[in-house]
């Protein structure tokens, strides 16, 4: 986003600067090939990996990070990090004891 001033209202008006184009879905990035490097090398020494993204609202690249660890051969889980609305009776949510199945799931990799 980008923002000028408009002469006649001597106001800043937000612009879209530019629309970047998506990722080629055949082509693997230099990024993504290092972060396959990076947890291959993790799992080879026997650690237990967790790769955060942060999503900006603009690109979700969870689902693509999860295709390629996927195609490269790795067991992947995404967690979302949304808040879950409570259960009057129970206190918790449906989704929030789905989460902490995942993570009982994940630690005993």
């Amino acid at each position: 986003m980008g923002a000028g001033l408009d002469p006649q209202t001597r106001e800043y008006i937000r612009f879209l600067a530019a629309t970047p184009a998506n990722l080629s879905e055949d082509q693997l990035f230099a990024k993504e090939r290092a972060l396959i490097a990076d947890v291959s090398e993790e799992l080879r020494q026997g650690r237990r990996c967790q790769i955060y993204a942060t999503y900006t609202g603009e690109k979700d690249v969870t689902l693509r990070l999860e295709t390629i660890l996927r195609q490269a051969g790795f067991r992947v889980v995404v967690l979302r990090s949304s808040v879950p609305r409570r259960n009057a009776r129970t206190g918790t949510s449906g989704s929030c004891r789905r989460e902490l199945r995942s993570l009982s799931a994940i630690r005993s990799w």
